[in-house]
């Protein structure tokens, strides 16, 4: 279906939402006024404008700006392209704009900062390039900004720095450059920032510390300082802390423990060293740790069995040692746990038996010794797993997950044996066997008597 020059003639017309009806085609120049100011078709009285996830292509015509009206202006989940109209900078009443999701190009006009009332600007997921447009919050009312999947590169704009009214900033996946400490300001009502996978680099601003309603930090990927700053773990509201991928070192603060709301701490790919302090056990909302990839060493603090909530545990690639406490099988809500490529030591407890929705377990490459306990049988919901390189001994459990797996998911053990090619039979086989041929020893003897 194509959008209709009929509608036109609705010059009265207040809101258009045809969103969501697989409209295909352009968007018609001629739905909006000529501009001669005698025209009597177009959508001359049209305040919101609704055309998003449909399969429009082509520009956004320029004859928008003559629909003088407008205060939103939606066209998300397209196929638009080229680049956006300068003069949009002129629709003085334009509070919302989105445009996520297309295809388009070039430079965003800086008319944008002509925009006063603008409250939300979304430009995410196109193929933008250049600076980010430099007065973007010249109007003090910026509450959501997103421009996250393009191709910006430059700092961050300078009416950003203050823009003291935003409350949402997603600037992921660009290659913004500049300075953490020196390029943002004080957001008193910033509940989400994602600054993730660009280049900038410094330490966290002091200044975030009086953030105090942000509830989702993101800055991985970035090459930010040589500690996790005190500032952060003074952000009692926040629910998700994303800082993988970047330069810190050091000890993980045990300020960290003081964010009792925290669901999703992610801090792979770093150099933190040390113990995992004890505390951990005070996030008792966190749903998921990932600490693979660091340099911690000691032992897995046994209170972590008190972060009841977890459904994903990694701390692979580390340097863990000593037993794995038995506690972790009190985590019931577990769905992968990942302990591999450390010098963990030990048995593997029996307790895991009750984490009856695991789905994904790796214990590889670490010196685990002993049989693996036949009550793992249980895990019902187990998928795939992965025992290599151990020094594990003996039969594996009678479960569909052990006897479906490959043989390299358990190679390099000591002596473990099971119904899988690569093993040697499992002993269990082995009394009938011996049974069978006693009985052919008889028959023989008894053949020869008669």
């Amino acid at each position: 279906m194509e959008l209709c020059l009929s509608l036109a003639i609705l010059t009265e017309v207040y809101e258009l939402d045809i969103s969501r009806n697989n409209i295909v085609g352009e968007i018609d120049a001629r739905l909006f006024p000529d501009g001669t100011g005698q025209s009597r078709t177009g959508l001359i009285g049209l305040k919101n404008f609704l055309l998003q996830d449909n399969q429009l292509g082509g520009r956004i015509p320029e004859e928008i700006e003559n629909s003088k009206l407008l205060t939103l202006i939606a066209l998300d989940g397209n196929f638009l392209t080229g680049q956006i109209p300068a003069n949009i900078g002129t629709l003085n009443n334009l509070t919302d704009v989105r445009l996520f999701g297309n295809k388009l190009t070039g430079l965003v006009p800086e008319e944008l900062g002509n925009l006063s009332s603008l409250t939300v600007l979304h430009l995410a997921e196109n193929n933008f390039s250049g600076h980010l447009p430099q007065e973007v919050c010249r109007g003090g009312k910026l509450v959501n900004f997103s421009a996250s999947f393009n191709s910006f590169t430059g700092p961050v704009s300078v009416s950003l720095r203050d823009c003291q009214s935003l409350y949402r900033v997603q600037l992921e996946y660009n290659q913004l450059t500049g300075i953490l400490d020196g390029d943002f300001g004080v957001y008193p009502n910033l509940t989400y920032m994602d600054l993730s996978y660009n280049k900038l680099h410094g330490e966290v601003s002091p200044k975030w510390g009086q953030c105090q309603k942000l509830t989702l930090l993101k800055i991985a990927g970035n090459s930010i300082g040589s500690r996790i700053a005190d500032e952060i773990t003074s952000l009692s509201q926040l629910v998700e802390l994303d800082l993988s991928s970047n330069q810190p070192s050091g000890k993980l603060p045990e300020q960290i423990g003081n964010l009792k709301k925290l669901s999703i701490l992610s801090l792979e790919n770093n150099n933190i060293s040390g113990q995992i302090f004890a505390g951990i056990g005070r996030l008792t909302d966190l749903e998921s740790l990932d600490m693979s990839s660091n340099r911690p060493s000691g032992a897995i603090p046994y209170q972590i069995e008190d972060c009841n909530n977890l459904q994903n545990l990694s701390l692979s690639h580390n340097q863990l040692n000593g037993t794995i406490p038995h506690q972790i099988g009190n985590l019931v809500d577990l769905q992968a746990l990942d302990f591999s490529y450390n010098s963990l030591s030990g048995e593997i407890p029996s307790q895991f038996a009750k984490l009856t929705r695991l789905e994904n377990l790796n214990l590889s490459q670490n010196n685990l010794t002993g049989t693996i306990p036949a009550a793992l049988s249980n895990m019902v919901s187990l998928q795939s797993i992965n025992l290599s390189h151990n020094s594990l001994e003996g039969p594996l459990p009678d479960s569909s997950v052990f006897s479906s797996s490959n043989s390299d998911d358990f190679a390099n053990n000591k002596d473990l044996c099971g119904e899988i090619q690569g093993l040697r039979p499992s002993m269990m086989s082995r009394p009938q066997e011996k049974v069978v041929e006693v009985r052919k020893t008889d028959l023989f003897f008894l053949l020869l008597f008669l």
